[in-house]
């Protein structure tokens, strides 16, 4: 029988007791000579005192209105699955896992994140990092499990591709864990490259591989959810909720905010509380709070302190380290005042800037179209913020254009001295075009504009060719067709040679003749890219495999096999390119009935590092369709049963699966002889055939 210690003798005071009796035991068998232990004690010194060392904290803000996600004025609701999924992500197998959190402005990202720091606070060391450990992070040895938030991901894509690396490549199997959450607004974005390190195909897989999962997209809360979160806001205020009261403020939630976001269900009742704010559109009611906001700061009465609230707003908060940068780069009358002399109840608010983010856009848009010393106030401090971090000035413009594309003084944020950084403001300036939404609009005319004003150069042409671009894309999701292929063929004779967004050209020009059923001309579009010495290992992916689905459409499975090979040789394709190139050259392989090979493909995907659990469940989900419709049920129901115990799954792949799920238990009851009758077989054959025409029709392609 083996004894076991009883858990009172695992005590830290024992288990370091116990460490430093096997040290000195193991230094007494050495012979002296082997070692010197002066040396080494200084050694040891020496790498205790200069390990990188971070202080981790979670925000304190402080909000009069609750509306600050770490004022916390409300219980966290209508998160438990997403709860859930963070704690098994906390508690995964691997040392290093990270993973982002998207959504958009309001639907309590970091809130979501604080509540998850707050939990493990006493086991784990955790904390939302900022910008003063940045360098230190790179080095960092974790004492105990941790969890870092990276907020405004966007602002620092770079940095975190090299956190991301480092963390990846350093960490080992004698390490307490570490978790890394990224918060923005989606992945579908440049920042998400830079932070990946796609094209750089090495760095990309250390870093796609160490991912957990596909991000967590936050949407907003059901009806339900949303009438649980009003009602404690009502209570607290000491109102009696009647269910009357409560459904009108849900309807004014939804009319604020149709998607849900619960800042909006916060909003609506912070009308109620407020006659002064009730009543009219969205943006009335922010300029509502944003006005309260400023008149609960008027006793501070200080035209530098609204300067460096201002700045912090556009910056996403200042670290009391980075203000003297700040102080140094302020002109009169804008001259910021020494922190010494400012009272902590004035400054901390400030240099956290106006919180929630949508607030604080509208607050900076509105100051740059009032009138004299306030306009001209909040001009230099968008000045003070892009000489300080052009990367996260650009990152505040497009969170505002994301959330008042149709603001009159939209586009005064792009009137910085571009000088300083002009790589940064052109791709800044033409990045705004794609929220726009109108390809139409005035203000998209404006944006070209401001970059045709610049004097002609690479990097000029380059911008414009972007703008020319991105609009060609807005026509397109418009179902102006036409428009954006006439787009798209100038920007192949215009821009650069050599440029990518020439081969995106072509890759989008091939793909509206695909809509179009102009098969020839899209085959000759993508035969372009794919031929290029000067296209990248991305773009010959993606029309290898734009090609690759014209020769399954038509029937051509070696073609198409032979184009998704040639996916799979490229050296610096994303794990997307891949895992498509896999699991569609295993249908083609399915429809030539080379079993082995299709299978070895799906086995491919399986064993891939960088390629996430969800796409894995999909392609197990399509060897259970191809089972089923072969009439192997046993292999059918083998795989199923690890897609519908995997919960990390695409929904349309949970769907699917609980409906074949339904379907192969029937035809299991019927083989194991629960049912005979006459009707019980003609169901067992109408499903074996409707499972068969199903998989064929999507898998198969002309014959």
């Amino acid at each position: 029988m083996i004894d076991r210690v009883r858990p009172r003798d695992f005590s830290p005071e024992r288990l370091r007791g116990w460490k430093r009796n096997a040290e000195r035991a193991a230094l007494d068998d050495l012979p002296r000579e082997m070692l010197d232990i002066d040396a080494l004690t200084d050694a040891l010194a020496e790498a205790l005192r200069t390990r990188p060392h971070v202080e981790l904290s979670v925000p304190a803000l402080t909000s009069h209105d609750g509306l600050s996600f770490a004022s916390r004025s409300v219980t966290l609701t209508g998160r438990t699955g997403e709860q859930l999924a963070l704690s098994d992500f906390l508690h995964s197998e691997t040392v290093f896992s990270w993973w982002a959190i998207v959504g958009e402005a309001g639907v309590g990202k970091s809130r979501l994140a604080l509540e998850i720091c707050l939990d493990i606070a006493a086991d784990w060391d955790v904390g939302f990092v900022r910008e003063t450990d940045h360098e230190a992070l790179l080095e960092f040895v974790p004492d105990r499990p941790t969890l870092l938030v990276v907020d405004y991901a966007a602002a620092r894509a770079d940095w975190l591709g090299k956190l991301l690396l480092s963390m990846a490549e350093r960490s080992t199997a004698d390490w307490d864990p570490v978790r890394v959450l990224v918060l923005e607004r989606t992945v579908d974005a440049r920042w998400h490259e830079a932070a990946t390190c796609q094209g750089r195909y090495h760095n990309s897989l250390r870093i796609m591989s160490a991912r957990y999962a596909e991000p967590l997209d936050l949407g907003g809360l059901s009806r339900d959810a949303t009438r649980l979160l009003i009602t404690e806001v009502v209570s607290q205020l000491g109102d009696l909720p009647t269910s009357t009261l409560i459904e009108d403020l849900v309807d004014r939630a939804f009319e604020l905010d149709p998607a849900g976001r619960p800042l909006f269900s916060l909003v609506a009742a912070l009308e109620y509380s407020n006659p002064q704010l009730a009543g009219g559109s969205r943006d009335t009611v922010i300029r509502g709070l944003v006005s309260r906001r400023n008149a609960q700061n008027a006793a501070r009465d200080s035209l530098a302190l609204t300067v460096l609230e201002l700045v912090a707003t556009a910056l996403g908060g200042i670290d009391v380290q980075g203000y003297p940068t700040l102080e140094a780069g302020a002109v009169a009358p804008f001259t910021l005042p020494a922190l010494s002399a400012l009272s902590p109840v004035d400054i901390d608010p400030a240099l956290g800037g106006m919180r929630p983010d949508i607030l604080g856009e509208m607050w900076i848009l509105d100051e740059l179209g009032s009138a004299g010393i306030r306009a001209d106030a909040c001009k230099a401090a968008l000045a003070l913020a892009w000489g300080y971090s052009p990367t996260r000035y650009a990152a505040f413009v497009d969170r505002t254009s994301r959330d008042h594309p149709f603001h009159e003084q939209l586009l005064a944020l792009l009137e910085v001295n571009c000088d300083g950084d002009p790589e940064t403001w052109f791709e800044m300036v033409w990045s705004v075009i794609p929220h726009l939404l109108d390809p139409r609009s005035p203000q998209v005319a404006r944006v070209v504009d401001l970059i045709e004003a610049r004097p002609p150069d690479d990097q000029r042409e380059r911008a414009l060719a972007e703008a020319s671009f991105a609009i060609a894309n807005l026509w397109l999701a418009g179902g102006a067709r036409g428009t954006a292929h006439r787009l798209y063929t100038k920007l192949i004779e215009v821009a650069p040679v050599g440029s990518e967004v020439r081969w995106q050209s072509y890759t989008n020009r091939g793909a509206v003749e695909m809509g179009i059923g102009d098969r020839a001309r899209a085959e000759a579009d993508f035969t372009a890219v794919i031929s290029s010495v000067d296209a990248s290992d991305e773009s010959r992916a993606c029309c290898l495999n734009n090609r690759a689905d014209l020769r399954f459409d038509e029937g051509d499975h070696p073609g198409a096999i032979a184009d998704r090979t040639a996916v799979l040789q490229l050296r610096e394709t994303s794990y997307n390119r891949r895992y498509i190139a896999l699991v569609r050259r295993a249908k083609s392989l399915w429809a030539l009935e080379r079993f082995e090979e299709a299978d070895q493909d799906v086995e491919t995907i399986l064993s891939t590092t960088d390629i996430a659990v969800e796409q894995k469940m999909a392609a197990r989900l399509m060897r259970v369709e191809r089972a089923a419709a072969m009439g192997d049920l046993a292999m059918a129901e083998a795989e199923l049963t690890h897609v519908m115990a995997s919960r990390r799954n695409f929904p349309a792949v949970t769907e699917t699966a609980a409906a074949l799920a339904g379907r192969l238990a029937v035809l299991d009851s019927v083989a194991v002889g629960r049912h005979g009758d006459d009707d019980d077989g003609k169901e067992t054959a109408s499903i074996t055939e409707s499972m068969r025409q199903a998989y064929f029709s999507r898998n198969r392609g002309p014959t």
